[in-house]
């Protein structure tokens, strides 16, 4: 598992300062370098590309999904069948955004738009085990329409 040495940086950086007089720290470039990362970049292309082949590879078989709303576990044959024609179909996200990610969870939240014109702000905490997502449990706000 890649780890975070906050001391060991916060030394680098006093150096830093200490030599040009200023620092600026982006922990996203930090994190972006850690080795689970391309997790999420194979949701995210899912998103915006429908990339199919790129969602089902980083995808358990038996994935097991917890829905937000009634808390009940759906197939994940359904649930890919759902979320492949959500995908391809005229409903879009946006701000998808990955808040936290490691060897054994991926946090993501995204805006759904669906083609009714429904958004909602959606959460997904994915489980994580050898690398594949196996686990997901969702949750979701209704926005008001764009204007």
């Amino acid at each position: 598992m890649w780890t975070f040495d906050l001391e060991a940086h916060i030394s680098f950086f006093k150096v830093v300062k200490q030599t040009h007089g200023v620092v600026s720290l982006d922990l996203r470039l930090l994190y972006v370098a850690g080795p689970w990362r391309m997790l999420f970049e194979k949701y995210k292309q899912f998103w915006e590309t429908g990339d199919i082949e790129a969602f089902t590879s980083i995808i358990d078989p038996e994935i097991e999904i917890i829905m937000h709303s009634t808390g009940g576990v759906i197939d994940p044959n359904l649930w890919l069948e759902r979320i492949t024609a959500v995908v391809l179909s005229d409903a879009y996200a946006e701000n998808i955004r990955c808040l936290y990610e490691n060897d054994d969870i991926m946090v993501v939240h995204q805006i759904t738009n669906a083609a009714n014109g429904t958004r909602d702000a959606v959460m997904y905490v994915f489980t994580k085990t050898d690398g594949m997502l196996t686990r997901l449990e969702t949750g979701a706000t209704p926005l008001p329409p764009k204007e």
